[in-house]
């Protein structure tokens, strides 16, 4: 057996460096919104849509935390979408904010904890469910607070000379949004051709009223304007704000949550009601109708049921009106805001320039008549009024088609849909392009939408994806499951040649923050379109850059420490088979270097004096069926020093020092000499290469292809007694449980005393073959639809993973703390077994004085013994327990020592019994295989000779038991 090489003298540490990385606890965090707010990328406010559940669970904390009444309550809340803190200070211009002294920090960490501060902040639409359009709540509370707190005198004189402010803050202000963003198209378009000095007799300043012309045209701008400003999302959510402003109004505080409550019965869409009139999300188009501002004409529809209504003869006329008072009072505020706008309007708009005059005092280089004049002439215009009628012919289709169905439908009014660059539609493995035929000319065809995604995972450095071949298989998804894992970070990592500056990592724009399910779903190509963006992928003049910040090489290493690098790029298990090569993680975002440091903790010595050094995380071996192995050598350090299993390793890192010792002595002993032999004393080696296709851990703990393992148990074990930490270190790379813990002996291990579970895992196939994104499964890839999963079993054994699993086993105290416990806990349990069954025939076997069966705590005693045993169970349990005690080696090495007839085991003399338990150990030495080497493993663990306690007592009840 190898034995580990002194460590090397640790690097010295970048002093500046450090002192920059923990200059920044205690300050306030570079993403933060305000003092104590709200942390959120520049992307991330009202960047993601949410579930419903979810969401409702976040208000709920934040009503049930807070003493506001709902005035204040609905204010904070929009204040968190529009208002001065979040750069939308119009908002408080209209909406009476005087008196509130909270509108420059509307909530904070005082009122809520950080994550659900941070999720409200970050939502912009929710989910009622996967099958139904999202909704976009902001307005929602725009309206909500329009009507518990009023209009500011100023909006008043909006609402009483230009339009109405209600309409305006819902649905008229996201259609005339829709025409300005519009009409800003053909502002810039305008401006082009002046600076090309286009006559004004000539197009664009002539628009044509030639209907083809307005299709081909200005129709196609506003067909790619709606979804900027006006989509399906934004439009439920303006019906949902004038729906509900009613029920806002009357909203008392009787209720512990009753903003919450009214939204789970408005969305409850299991229990639509008949009754048309209801206060209902499915009724949302029926109450719009009865409740809008500015009014549409409408009428009762008795063929519609109770309470249904329809749009009256004069309702297309309604809508225009509103919609071009609303344009007007858009453009009129801009621009009497900021003159600039309104001369660069008469820039673009030359031809009108006639019908400008000044007639009242100037606001900069204009007067208020001059901008009515000019707002009048792009309403006016052939294109400006063709659209305006567009726009009004377009929403009174969709309210008519609205009324007709349960509420839901779009009716063809478009989404924003991040999945555009790929198709339009979720992909998943499984799905394959459609076969292209080459453009007339011999051109290739543009690439599919797997073939797309493909090719931008490649340049973004997700290159286990070795060719764009348009057919969505395992690497496809384990490229995206690692696209996932890295987009969680809040940083880019963009990979060019070092220079003499630093590599520029810089705020990311958006995080991902879903399952990592191996799926391009709405979400993740939200995401994932960011880092397209950043790249230069979407910029055709631009090189595009890797942005993925984590790389796996190849290295030769001789006695001098690591050589050249081999593979630069190594993904799979099995891409690198020569095993005289280490293979190294390089983080390019440094992130274990950064976290110690933050934690007021000196960085590992191993990641390097700036956190930047090659990570070993080992190499090839041809044993077995060949893969990983991880373990001390003598020619480099590959484990890490705060790996070493000891004592203070093992012992609760949340207890603050004393002079009493972190373990107890006896069992940690048993417990080392086994990891020992195991795992060379270090929590950070592993092994792929057997049936079980990975093993880490104090036992090697296993995850394989069928069955329970044991990896699982102990994971759930930790996730127990340390959720958060659980979820920083596994959950977030995708890694669940199938069940929960307790301590106990669960009922699957009953035959061989071992504890064991199954993980779980989103974007796994179901019993019937069926994907679930959204859906935490069983992951059992041997079994029925999990087949299709058995890919995930080789990226369990992935480089990239292996890597993942080893920085948690050396950095993490508590999860060092969590094995020891595993291991007592499984010690326990084969300890605490009957030795046989009490069904057995009385007069054989061991007995307790009071006739019940002993147990095999009872018979192993000694520290060495028990070791003989633990090391007989950790590798061969089925030589030591079945489903009605001991078996084979267990019962064979008894009754060598105490003969087949009944023994009442506390009865015997004491003054054998040191001889006994050396017996008992002796032959389990003896008579272990010498097959792989497991009889020297077996004998190693019984002499095993502690570096802080000493050598295993062969005494008889030396072993405290667990």
């Amino acid at each position: 057996m190898q034995t580990a090489a002194a460590a090397p003298a640790p690097p010295p540490v970048d002093i500046t460096a450090l002192t920059a990385a923990t200059l920044r606890v205690g300050r306030i965090h570079p993403r933060e919104r305000w003092y104590g707010g709200p942390v959120a990328l520049r992307r991330e406010h009202k960047g993601y849509v949410v579930d419903l559940a979810d969401y409702l669970t976040w208000l709920a904390e934040l009503e049930r935390a807070t003493d506001w009444d709902v005035d204040e309550f609905v204010q904070r809340v929009r204040l968190l979408y529009y208002g001065k803190a979040t750069g939308n200070a119009l908002f408080d211009t209209v909406l009476d904010t005087t008196g509130s002294d909270w509108a420059g920090a509307p909530v904070t960490v005082g009122d809520v904890p950080q994550r659900t501060l941070d999720n409200l902040f970050r939502t912009g639409a929710i989910r009622v469910r996967r099958d139904l359009p999202p909704i976009d709540l902001s307005h929602l509370w725009v309206l909500a607070d329009r009507a518990r707190n009023g209009l500011s005198y100023k909006a008043h004189a909006v609402d009483n000379g230009l339009a109405d402010v209600t309409g305006l803050l819902s649905w008229t202000g996201d259609l005339a949004s829709w025409w300005s963003q519009w009409n800003d198209t053909r502002t810039t378009v305008r401006r082009d051709a002046v600076a090309r000095r286009v006559p004004v007799t000539e197009p664009p300043f002539t628009e044509s009223a030639d209907p083809a012309v307005i299709a081909a045209v200005p129709t196609k701008w506003l067909d790619a304007a709606v979804t900027a400003r006006c989509a399906a999302d934004d439009l439920i959510g303006d019906l949902d704000a004038v729906v509900l402003m009613r029920e806002f109004e009357d909203l008392d505080d009787d209720s512990g949550t009753p903003v919450t409550d009214l939204l789970r019965s408005y969305y409850d869409v299991e229990h639509p009601p008949a009754d048309r009139s209801a206060v209902h999300a499915n009724n949302r188009f029926h109450l719009f109708l009865a409740r809008v501002v500015p009014d549409i004409d409408q009428e009762d529809d008795p063929a519609g049921g109770p309470g249904a209504r329809k749009l009256g003869a004069d309702a297309a006329t309604d809508v225009r009106e509103a919609l071009r008072e609303a344009v007007h009072t858009l453009l009129y505020t801009a621009r009497y805001r900021r003159a600039s706008f309104h001369t660069d309007a008469l820039d673009a708009f030359p031809e009108g320039r006639p019908t400008v005059v000044r007639e009242l005092p100037l606001v900069g280089r204009v007067g208020f008549n001059e901008i009515n004049r000019e707002i009048d002439h792009e309403l006016g215009s052939p294109w400006g009024a063709a659209m305006l009628q567009a726009v009004t012919d377009r929403f009174t289709a969709w309210l008519r088609a609205g009324l007709t169905g349960d509420g839901w439908a779009l009716n063809g009014w478009p989404l924003v849909n991040p999945l555009e660059r790929w198709g339009g539609s979720m992909l998943s493995i499984g799905s394959e392009d459609p076969a292209s035929a080459p453009g007339p000319d011999g051109t290739p065809p543009p690439p599919g939408p797997v073939r797309q995604l493909q090719t931008d995972l490649m340049a973004l450095g997700f290159t286990v994806i070795t060719a764009a071949d348009g057919d969505f298989g395992g690497r496809t998804a384990v490229a995206l499951r690692e696209f996932q894992i890295e987009a969680q970070q809040s940083q880019f990592h963009r990979d060019v040649p070092a220079g003499p500056a630093p590599r520029p990592d810089e705020l990311a724009w958006m995080r991902y923050r879903g399952p990592v399910n191996g799926v391009l779903d709405h979400d993740t190509a939200q995401v994932l379109a960011t880092w397209v963006e950043a790249s230069g992928l979407t910029d055709p003049a631009a090189t595009p850059v890797r942005l993925n910040p984590l790389r796996v090489r190849s290295h030769r290493y001789s006695s001098a420490g690591l050589g050249v690098v081999v593979h630069d790029d190594v993904w799979t298990w099995n891409q690198v088979t020569d095993s005289s090569l280490v293979l190294c993680a390089v983080d390019g975002l440094r992130r274990q270097w950064f976290e110690a440091a933050e934690r007021g903790a000196t960085p590992a010595p191993e990641l390097g004096a700036q956190g930047n050094d090659p990570v070993v995380l080992g190499s090839w071996t041809p044993e077995g069926t060949g893969g990983p192995v991880q373990m001390p050598n003598k020619a480099i350090r590959r484990t890490w020093a705060g790996a070493e299993m000891t004592p203070y390793t093992c012992g609760d890192p949340d207890v603050p020092p004393s002079p009493a010792l972190p373990v107890v002595v006896s069992q940690y002993r048993v417990v080392r000499a086994i990891a020992k032999v195991e795992m060379y004393g270090y929590f950070d080696v592993h092994n792929c290469w057997d049936i079980a296709r990975l093993s880490m851990g104090m036992y090697h703990w296993t995850l394989g292809p069928n069955g329970r393992w044991e990896l699982p148990a102990m994971l759930s074990h930790y996730r127990t007694h340390y959720p958060q930490d659980y979820e920083r270190d596994f959950g977030s790379w995708g890694v669940g449980i199938a069940e929960g813990w307790d301590d106990t002996q669960p009922p699957d291990s009953v035959n061989r005393a071992k504890l064991t579970g199954t993980l779980a895992m989103y974007g796994l196939h179901d019993e019937d073959g069926v994907l679930q994104p959204y859906l935490a499964l069983p992951f059992t890839p041997a079994d029925g639809g999990g087949v299709k999963d058995a890919y995930l079993l080789d990226w369990y054994r992935s480089w990239r993973v292996l890597h993942r699993l080893l920085s948690v086993a050396r950095t993490s105290r508590r999860f060092q703390y969590a094995q020891y416990r595993f291991a007592l806990i499984r010690l326990r349990t084969l300890l605490g077994r009957a030795f046989q069954t009490a069904a057995g025939p009385e007069d054989t076997g061991p007995f307790r004085a009071d006739g019940s069966v002993a147990t095999f705590g009872d018979v192993f005693t000694s520290e060495q013994a028990v070791a003989a045993l633990l090391r007989w169970h950790v590798n061969r349990p089925n030589q030591i327990i079945g489903a009605n005690g001991a078996v084979n080696a267990a019962r064979s090495a008894y009754e060598a020592v105490h003969g087949t007839g009944r023994v009442v085991i506390d009865g015997l003399p004491a003054a054998g019994a040191d001889a006994r338990q050396q017996a008992l150990a002796r032959w389990l030495i003896d008579n272990a295989t010498t097959d792989g080497a497991f009889q020297n493993s077996v004998r190693l663990a019984v002499e095993y000779n502690d570096a802080h306690y000493g050598r295993l007592s062969d005494q008889a009840r030396s072993l405290v038991q667990p």
